[in-house]
């Protein structure tokens, strides 16, 4: 009789568990368990389960797409919304989510906060940081023409660390600068202060401080052939974005030199317009100098080129027509150098041996290789 009534209960029990399953209100294998918060802090504009509840699953991608779920707005910066599990349960219902195949835990009821609500000074946009880095160069560049003339066309690169730039961006006030030392460029220390802010606020800034390239203009104008003087050029500031590489750059580049071609007043003075002065020109008659440590020659020759100090130009002697390269050493006056070579086999010497000087023909003397005249 016993066994008969234990076999029943079994059968029945197996039957129930059945129906349960059938029914959905049995867990299944995949259950996930909802743990309610006490209490959250949205994490964005829209509060999501995972927000409110700890999500406990065996299937890693189903406690996402649970967590994942977006139930209501936040509420407004500074409040609170208290949200009972019954609601959470519909409105996942209205989402779709089967409640019979997950279990519920933890609080009743949960109180959902807005996150903390960022500061001005952290909420600064980066063309907000752009704008505070373009005030103070200019700031900068204010105080430093009043000691400088022209400093407000300098190069000015502040070095703000990240508390500087929230300042800056977070002020309309105006900004005072102090500081610097002379020659007010390179690397200087200013003092920045935002004048009229509360709290006070008041910082040292590091700036690399660059003068803008200067070029060579003309202060009249120049035609070609002029030997420049130092009062036909001045040095103007040129923009950065236009160069200076084509352009002299120092007085001394051009001064005392000869224009190569004609300039206007105020033009910038490009490198290849002046060379130096020429002192042998074509067809010129020139005197040469051949020179050993034991023997000077001196001979006549005619130029067939043009030539400026130092530059090596061709010579034709007027004795045998014969031409070769010589220096120009000074006004109508070149020179060769014989170094170790013998001074009788030396071209010069050769067209000029028993040839007289005529100052010595004069004197009744003639010039002897292999002794030293001057």
């Amino acid at each position: 009789m016993l066994a008969g009534r234990l076999c029943w209960v079994a059968t029945a029990a197996a039957i129930w568990a059945a129906t349960l399953a059938s029914s959905g209100l049995l867990p299944c294998a995949s259950a996930a368990e909802i743990r309610l918060r006490a209490q959250c802090q949205a994490s964005a504009a829209v509060v999501t389960l995972g927000d409110v509840a700890e999500i406990l699953a065996a299937d890693p991608r189903q406690a996402e797409h649970l967590a994942a779920i977006e139930l209501f707005a936040a509420p407004a910066p500074g409040t609170q919304r208290h949200v009972r599990l019954r609601e959470i349960q519909d409105l996942l219902l209205l989402k779709g989510v089967s409640l019979a195949e997950h279990s519920f835990s933890g609080a009743s009821q949960t109180a959902v906060s807005a996150a903390a609500v960022r500061t001005q000074a952290e909420s600064f946009s980066p063309q907000a940081a752009r704008r505070a880095q373009q005030r103070l160069r200019e700031a900068i560049a204010q105080y430093l023409s009043r000691r400088v003339a022209g400093a407000n066309s300098w190069n000015i690169e502040p070095q703000l660390d990240a508390s500087q730039v929230r300042a800056l961006a977070s002020s309309t006030q105006p900004i005072s600068v102090s500081g610097g030392t002379p020659p007010w460029h390179g690397r200087q220390t200013f003092q920045v202060a935002l004048q009229g802010a509360a709290p006070a606020a008041s910082f040292a800034v590091e700036a690399v401080v660059t003068p803008p390239p200067q070029i060579v203009v003309t202060t009249r104008s120049i035609p070609r052939g002029a030997i420049v003087a130092p009062e036909d050029v001045e040095l103007q500031a040129v923009n950065c974005r236009e160069g200076s590489g084509e352009y002299c750059t120092s007085a001394e580049e051009v001064v005392g030199r000869q224009t190569t071609r004609a300039l206007a007043a105020g033009a910038p003075f490009p490198r290849d317009a002046v060379r130096q002065p020429l002192l042998v020109r074509r067809g010129d008659v020139v005197t040469v100098h051949a020179r050993s440590p034991a023997v000077h020659v001196r001979i006549t020759a005619r130029a067939r080129e043009d030539g400026s100090l130092g530059d090596l130009v061709s010579v034709e002697s007027l004795h045998d027509r014969k031409t070769f390269l010589a220096r120009v050493c000074d006004s109508r006056e070149l020179e060769v150098f014989a170094g170790a070579v013998r001074a009788q086999d030396s071209p010069i010497a050769r067209s000029t041996e028993s040839l007289p000087l005529s100052a010595g023909e004069r004197a009744g003397q003639t010039l002897s290789v292999g002794t030293t005249a001057n």
